[in-house]
């Protein structure tokens, strides 16, 4: 798409939670509602890559937020390929106020996966290059879940399984909210930036362990019944 193409948003009640503060899934949310427009432009429907056995999955996102949403106004959604490596796509996400101020910067990063053998197809990749980056961010996770102690233990609802047989990536931002600290979800107003890393998928019915670091910049594991790490978090908070 061209990279000044851009997409209306404006928040909503239930992305805010009990003290005024935008939840991290919202974000997540708000971000992957610009992907699936650029995807709708295009009619690449998750439905079209089903029929091709093949579907392009998120396996990172980094945002940051540079500055708080008025609930008031409206805002602009911009995104555009910025790199690719491999078999990795990565592709810049803006969220921007009607003065065109970059609010939410944004890094996702991707790959396409077979959907017969569920792994990643290593290709190169035929996509273009389209813009520069807005943020430094990485596709690797880069930290190690350490000294982690387990807050919640879940069975995956049905609720959680989209079109492609698996949970839907802001779903583990709510999982981990939902085990965040009273005192970290009062002070959300000063989420900084969040990075977050789908590392292997989860699917109906599975049983995880939601383990946490207890740091005032807390890292979050979700972990899988047979020991594996489905998914990272690390969340910064301003001082």
């Amino acid at each position: 798409m061209n990279k000044e193409e851009k997409l209306l948003i404006f928040t909503q009640t239930n992305q805010y939670n009990e003290h005024g503060g935008f939840t991290p899934a919202a974000y997540q949310r708000m971000l992957g509602d610009i992907l699936e427009w650029e995807r709708a432009i295009h009619h690449y429907t998750v439905y079209r890559m089903l029929k091709e056995e093949r579907c392009l999955v998120m396996l990172g996102m980094t945002y940051e937020i540079r500055k708080a949403l008025d609930p008031e106004a409206l805002f602009y959604g911009r995104t555009w390929i910025s790199d690719k490596k491999g078999s990795i796509l990565r592709r810049e996400i803006g969220v921007y106020n009607e003065e065109g101020e970059l609010l939410i910067a944004a890094a996702s990063f991707f790959g396409w996966v077979d959907m017969k053998t569920r792994r990643l197809i290593r290709e190169p990749l035929k996509e273009t290059v389209e813009g520069e980056k807005l943020l430094q961010a990485d596709s690797r996770c880069t930290f190690a879940a350490e000294k982690m102690r387990t807050v919640a233990s879940i069975e995956i609802p049905p609720s959680y399984i989209d079109e492609a047989g698996h949970v839907t990536n802001v779903r583990y931002l709510e999982m981990t909210y939902n085990a965040l600290p009273k005192r970290k979800r009062q002070q959300l107003d000063r989420l900084q930036r969040c990075e977050s890393f789908f590392l292997r998928e989860l699917t109906r019915e599975e049983k995880v362990e939601i383990r946490y670091d207890g740091a005032e910049d807390p890292l979050y594991q979700i972990i899988k019944e047979n020991g594996e790490t489905s998914f990272l978090q690390k969340l910064y908070f301003r001082l």
